[in-house]
């Protein structure tokens, strides 16, 4: 039986747990990992949370990784957790990480994109999703009149809170949609379409303004946008996806639908 502890990941880590990231998630590529680990190095460490994460470790070698991301929005300590890997002989132990992830109090926890395997985990230590589902607007709704969307100016840029504006440097791209800040990251649809998935927005402000916010986006070369919505929130433009993306959260009060600053989408990109 291997000898397995718990321990808090740090830079001297950093080549074992890219190995993982790339062994877990190989949907994305290293280079995407590479960029991640650099993000995160850069980042301002919280109090009571590992700035690598979690790592499982069996006589002396780390199996197993869970990336958490923690900040301060609005008064409340918030820990994203992504990025879940344990290796199969050694999963036995996985939750074991999860829970020491989680022993803070006083925490909103959030799960952002729980694989299927691990959705009943996070339902069984009190995830409820706080989302429900997502909105997608298109060229077409570029008809839709009035409204206003466009960069914000530099005064206005000035005035984003600083959690927002920390954003922009790490590759979210700020827009003011009906007088208020909201930010975007690209993503690619079918590796062919460019997509704006918003990070940051008040989703009835974005389909308020449909119409502008897809001139505004059309006018940079991109013809789709994605953005949470609360549940029960019927859009009245673009296409409703109830149950697409849904996101989860523990603990203390659920971040505000549309708010995805500091997590894992936000950092490293969707």
């Amino acid at each position: 039986m291997p000898r397995m502890k718990i321990r808090s990941l740090t830079k001297e880590d950093l080549p074992r747990i890219l190995l993982l990231l790339c062994e877990g998630f190989p949907r994305r590529s290293r280079d995407y990992w590479v960029r991640a680990l650099d993000v995160l190095g850069r980042r301002a460490e919280l109090p009571g949370f590992p700035r690598f994460g979690w790592g499982l470790e069996a006589d002396g070698e780390v199996h197993g990784i869970l990336i958490v991301i923690a900040d301060v929005a609005d008064g409340q300590r918030r820990a994203n957790l992504s990025s879940w890997y344990v290796r199969e002989p050694y999963r036995a132990a996985g939750f074991m990480m999860l829970r020491r992830a989680m022993a803070e109090r006083g925490v909103t926890y959030t799960d952002l994109s729980p694989a299927p395997n691990v959705l009943p985990i996070a339902l069984k230590l009190g995830f409820r999703p706080y989302t429900g589902g997502m909105a997608m607007l298109t060229a077409i709704d570029a008809l839709r009149p009035g409204g206003s969307a466009g960069a914000p100016t530099a005064d206005e840029e000035r005035a984003f809170a600083a959690r927002i504006g920390a954003q922009i440097g790490y590759g979210n791209t700020p827009l003011m949609v009906g007088g208020a800040p909201a930010l975007y990251r690209l993503k690619w649809l079918k590796r062919a379409v460019p997509a704006a998935q918003f990070t940051f927005g008040d989703p009835h402000m974005l389909v308020g303004n449909a119409g502008a916010l897809m001139r505004a986006l059309l006018r940079r070369g991109v013809p789709v946008a994605l953005f949470d919505l609360p549940p029960g929130f019927v859009p009245d433009a673009g296409r409703h996806m109830p149950g697409r993306q849904i996101r989860y959260a523990t603990g203390g009060p659920a971040p505000r639908p549309g708010d995805l600053c500091e997590t894992e989408i936000a950092l490293f990109g969707p």
